[in-house]
């Protein structure tokens, strides 16, 4: 990991000598992840990183985090700050520091990843970190499979704890557990299990509303492995399946294969959406004021959205890299809703990863 780290580090130093800029200031917590320390999540112990072009990055973390990084990442220089004092340690806001580097080493072409309001330097919001992050590397696609991996092991479980008189919040909870137990040390986000007409919603918190016959349940869930996570939705239906969910899944499903289909390096995802979209019209199904029926999708990385983006009108195409959710949904307010998401990988050709059934005889309970 270590060496892959600093391969994307001489990356960016390669970028800034090209446009002749000083330093890169990184503040953006899943940039500096990337950059230092992908597995780390929850309570990221870098506040800003600085990258020049020709010098060791530098981590600005706070006191107590300093053996932390000094452990988990191969940075060298570590500057530490608090922002109380104690035993000599003066308090310092983290800006100020920053603020203190950059003039001490005489750094004022700076490109920085977010907005900083209080840096007054000659320099610019740049993106490319983002875009880098969007070209998965070969250690990403393996981490990003083996979370694929998992879930679809914990989706082959879902029949069997979705039951009528359970609640939303027990599916989630057990469906959790499993991707665990498979070998995820954490679920890449909240899981979403969404029934009767909270699957109308495009997401909903899991409550104590039970199960009952007739529902579709909507299930959005996925597993993390070393930072990088799944994002997979099936529907599933509990017993008789009525004639308005059979026309709206399979609208859905078929709008979801047109998706794929149509996936091919070069194309723009405009055109995937367009080609996805296409399927619900023809079904009679149009996104309209106050629904999410449609379909989208996003990139899937250390963040649960990301680049690239599946919209109207995007002109961004598809490389070599990307992987990406297609996720058309159908949701009839007051009533229910259809959502189906896979995560399509472009590396040597174009791969479905979320090899989980989704014909509609499989989907019902």
């Amino acid at each position: 990991m270590k060496k892959i780290i600093k391969k994307r580090w001489k990356r960016i130093q390669n970028y800034l000598e090209d446009r002749r800029a000083d330093a890169f200031v990184v503040s953006n917590p899943h940039n500096i992840r990337y950059l230092a320390c992908p597995e780390m999540r929850s309570h990221l112990p870098i506040t800003f990183l600085l990258i020049s072009r020709s010098e060791e990055p530098i981590a600005i973390v706070p006191h107590a985090e300093l053996e932390r990084v000094k452990d988990k990442t191969p940075i060298s220089e570590i500057l530490t700050y608090s922002t109380i004092s104690f035993n000599g340690v003066n308090a310092e806001k983290p800006e100020e520091l920053m603020k203190k580097v950059l003039a001490e080493k005489k750094l004022t072409f700076i490109f920085c990843d977010r907005t900083l309001s209080d840096f007054k330097v000659e320099g610019q919001i740049d993106d490319f970190i983002e875009t880098m992050r969007a070209i998965k590397d070969q250690y990403e696609i393996e981490c990003l499979k083996t979370a694929q991996k998992i879930t679809i092991e914990a989706a082959k479980k879902l029949k069997d704890i979705i039951e009528e008189g359970k609640t939303e919040m027990q599916i989630a909870n057990e469906l959790d557990y499993i991707m665990r137990k498979l070998g995820a040390p954490l679920v890449h986000f909240d899981t979403i299990i969404a029934s009767g007409k909270h699957s109308t919603y495009s997401h909903h918190q899991p409550s104590e509303r039970k199960i009952k016959k007739g529902d579709s349940v909507i299930c959005d869930f996925g597993a993390s492995f070393k930072g990088y996570g799944a994002d997979v939705t099936r529907t599933y239906f509990i017993g008789k399946i009525s004639d308005d969910m059979t026309k709206a899944y399979q609208a859905v499903y078929e709008s979801l294969q047109a998706g794929i289909d149509s996936v091919e390096e070069g194309v723009t995802y405009s055109n995937i959406y367009d080609s996805s979209y296409s399927v619900l019209k023809k079904y009679g199904f149009r996104r309209t004021l106050g629904t999410p029926t449609g379909t989208g999708g996003h990139g899937i990385g250390l963040e649960v959205h990301e680049r690239p983006w599946l919209r109207p009108g995007s002109a961004e195409i598809v490389k070599e890299g990307h992987i990406f959710t297609i996720e058309p949904g159908v949701y009839i307010p007051g009533k229910f809703g259809v959502r189906i998401e896979d995560d399509i990988l472009v590396y040597r050709g174009v791969h479905n990863l979320t090899l989980i059934e989704k014909n509609i005889e499989e989907c019902i309970i």
